[in-house]
C-alpha cells in the first residue's frame, strides 16, 4: 500500500511527465499540460494547496472542458483550485465564446462572432440555447461556410431552414373575405299622368327650387369607385353641383370643385342616384343641391 509521501512523488512524476512532454515542443519553463494533471488528480496524492502551487509555479498550457470539471470537483477539490488555473494559463491565445444567454441572435451577430474567430463550439451553443431571429437562407448558408464555420452549425442553420419551410406549407389557409352587400334593386317610379294641355297654352314646366343645398334624401345611392387610372397616392374632396327633377331623377351633373380624375369618377356614380321626388309648396318641382364626395387613395 502506498504511502502519502509515495503517493505524493508520484503524482509529481506524473505532472513532470507531462510538463516534460510539452517542453520538447516549448523549451524553457514548461507549463503543466493537461494529461498529466488530470493523472495526478484522478490518483490524489497531492492537496489542492500543493497543486496550486506548483500550478502557479509551472503555470498550464490547457483548459478544462466541463466534463474534466466535475471530475476534478468530484475529488474534492474548490474553486480555488479553478481559479489558479485561469490566472496561470500560459497556452496559445484562447479564442473568445459566443455568449449563450440572451435574446435570440440577430444575422450580423452570428457573423460577427464568426468573423472575430469565436470558439466553434460556443457559437452551436448559442444558436441552439438563444435561436435566431432572421430568415435563413441559402445565401447566408454560403457565406456561413465561406467564413469557416463548422460542419455541426451549418448543419443546425440547414434543419431550421427546413423546419420553417415545412411550417409555411402547413400555414392555414387566410378565410375567405365576405362577400358584398348585394345591391336591392328599387322598383321604378310611377310616371305621372300629364297634366291636360289646353288648348292654345303649352304646358309650363315644374317649378325649380332655388340653388342651394336642400336636405334631400338619397332612395339609392351608388358608391363611387377609386379610378384605376389615378396617380399613385391621388385623395381629395370632389363637390358637384346635381340637378333633380321632380321624379327624383338626376338630370344634370356639373363638377364645381375637386380633382378633374376624381370628378368624372363622383359624376359617374352621383348620375345613377335616385332621390325621393322633391317638391316645393307640395308641389313637384326640380332642385339643385351640391354633394360632396371625398376621395382616399387605396
Amino acid at each position: 500500500m502506498l504511502t502519502r509521501s509515495t503517493a505524493c512523488a508520484f503524482c509529481l512524476a506524473i505532472v513532470w511527465l507531462g510538463t516534460t512532454l510539452t517542453y520538447a515542443q516549448n523549451p524553457g519553463r514548461p507549463p503543466i499540460a493537461k494529461q498529466g494533471f488530470m493523472r495526478a488528480i484522478g490518483i490524489g496524492g497531492l492537496s489542492e494547496a500543493e497543486l496550486i502551487s506548483f500550478v502557479n509555479d509551472r503555470g498550464v498550457a490547457f483548459v478544462l472542458t466541463p466534463e474534466e470539471r466535475d471530475t476534478v470537483l468530484k475529488a474534492g477539490h474548490t474553486q480555488k483550485l479553478f481559479d489558479a488555473l485561469t490566472a496561470s494559463y500560459r497556452g496559445p491565445k484562447l479564442r473568445p465564446l459566443a455568449p449563450a444567454v440572451g435574446p435570440p441572435a440577430t444575422e450580423e451577430e452570428l457573423l460577427g462572432w464568426l468573423r472575430d474567430g469565436c470558439d466553434e463550439e460556443s457559437v452551436e451553443k448559442a444558436v441552439a440555447a438563444r435561436g435566431v431571429g432572421f430568415p435563413i437562407t441559402a445565401g447566408l448558408l454560403t457565406e456561413v461556410q465561406q467564413r469557416g464555420a463548422y460542419k455541426g452549425l451549418v448543419e443546425w442553420l440547414h434543419s431550421r431552414r427546413l423546419e420553417a419551410a415545412k411550417a409555411a406549407l402547413l400555414t392555414p389557409a387566410e378565410p375567405a373575405p365576405a362577400p358584398a352587400p348585394a345591391l336591392v334593386k328599387l322598383p321604378e317610379p310611377k310616371p305621372e299622368s300629364p297634366a291636360p294641355v289646353v288648348a292654345g297654352k303649352a304646358p309650363e314646366p315644374p317649378p325649380v327650387a332655388p340653388a342651394g343645398e336642400p336636405e334631400l334624401y338619397v332612395v339609392r345611392r351608388v358608391k363611387p369607385v377609386y379610378p384605376p387610372d389615378a396617380k399613385r397616392g391621388l385623395s381629395g374632396a370632389v363637390r358637384l353641383k346635381v340637378l333633380v327633377n321632380a321624379d327624383g331623377r338626376v338630370e344634370q351633373v356639373n363638377p364645381i370643385e375637386g380633382h378633374p380624375v376624381l370628378a368624372a369618377a363622383a359624376e359617374n356614380a352621383v348620375r345613377r342616384w335616385i332621390y325621393e321626388p322633391p317638391t316645393l309648396h307640395g308641389k313637384p318641382s326640380q332642385v339643385e343641391t351640391v354633394v360632396k364626395i371625398t376621395f382616399k387613395a387605396p
